[in-house]
């Protein structure tokens, strides 16, 4: 499992490291007004890289993704002031 970010309260980008394959996102906590965009980045480039499902949430919930070996890059936009979110990303 690779936490993105734990208990972000503030607008931003946060990478982890993916080591490939089949997974899960997991968003949870409070939103406050924000959202969260997933995308991944590739290793060979770095160029961002949309799911095949779009990953973009305002609510607690759980998506199946499949990428390859690179990065997960979880952005929060529109944070209020109660909001503190967790972003992980979990192999199959």
């Amino acid at each position: 499992m690779a936490n993105v970010f734990t208990d972000s309260t503030a607008d931003g980008n946060t990478d982890a490291t993916w080591t490939g394959g089949d997974g899960y996102l997991i968003v949870k906590g409070v939103f406050d007004g924000a959202t969260v965009t997933v995308k991944g980045i590739t290793d060979d480039d770095g160029e961002e890289i949309h799911f095949e499902k779009e990953a973009t949430f305002s609510y607690a919930t759980a998506q199946q993704f499949s990428f390859p070996a690179g990065k997960i890059r979880g952005s929060i936009t529109n944070a209020g002031t109660a909001t503190s979110l967790t972003l992980q990303a979990t192999a199959k």
